[in-house]
């Protein structure tokens, strides 16, 4: 009985340390809002984005938090315009909680226009060819759109397209945007259809007829030396 009690006794404290140790949650985490400025100066940017970095914070929640994200990992993008995104992480006895920010330096646009796209030819392959050499010339093509000029520019995600298959076109339209402003431009890819191997040929009409006086001459090549051989026997 008494050994009965005991183990029973070890079996209760070990569910109510479970049950406690279950009820924390992981690590609390906190991160700064997403951030963006104007510099116009490297050092401002590297002083912004210490501070910056500062405002990630953990707290635990039950039990000694074993991890955080290495922030000294992270550098200040350039001040004529960059971003990092930071995903900040804490792990404790309970798992990993994590949050994510990102710090966007803008570059200074005073006194620069807008930005300019540019769009490569339209392109009609010669052939039909296999998917790999379509991609290649494809991703190739597409290596001719960018822009010129402007500032803080974001342009079309040109990820997106695909070249066509045999017989098809892909258009691309590549706008960029800048200080307010969007323009762009349009270009197509062209694939031609598959060219069926040819069949046999079938004489014309004038093949015809030189085949025909070839039969006709033939055959009376043939009577002749025919009648030719008859007299030589009868002598």
């Amino acid at each position: 009985m008494i050994q009965r009690f005991s183990f029973l006794r070890i079996v209760l404290i070990a569910l109510i340390s479970t049950a406690s140790i279950s009820s924390y949650a992981a690590p609390n985490v906190g991160c700064p809002g997403d951030f963006a400025f104007t510099y116009t100066s490297q050092a401002s940017v590297d002083e912004s984005f210490s501070d910056y970095l500062r405002a990630f914070r953990t707290t635990e929640n039950g039990c000694a938090i074993t991890s955080t994200t290495d922030l000294s990992t992270f550098s200040a993008p350039s001040f004529t315009g960059g971003s990092v995104t930071i995903i900040f992480e804490a792990t404790d006895c309970n798992g990993t909680e994590r949050c994510t920010a990102t710090f966007t330096a803008l570059e200074d646009c005073t006194g620069k226009a807008s930005a300019i796209p540019v769009c490569p030819g339209n392109m009609t392959l010669t052939n039909c060819m296999s998917d790999a050499e379509a991609m290649a010339s494809f991703q190739s093509w597409l290596e001719g759109f960018g822009h010129t000029g402007g500032c803080n520019v974001t342009t079309t995600d040109l990820s997106t397209y695909s070249p066509p298959g045999c017989g098809g076109t892909t258009e691309v339209t590549y706008e960029v945007t800048s200080m307010g402003v969007t323009v762009g431009c349009t270009a197509f890819f062209a694939i031609p259809a598959e060219v069926a191997a040819p069949g046999p040929s079938v004489p014309t009409m004038g093949e015809w007829g030189i085949i025909c006086l070839f039969l006709i001459f033939a055959i009376i090549g043939i009577v002749e030396l025919k009648k030719s051989y008859s007299i030589l026997q009868t002598k």
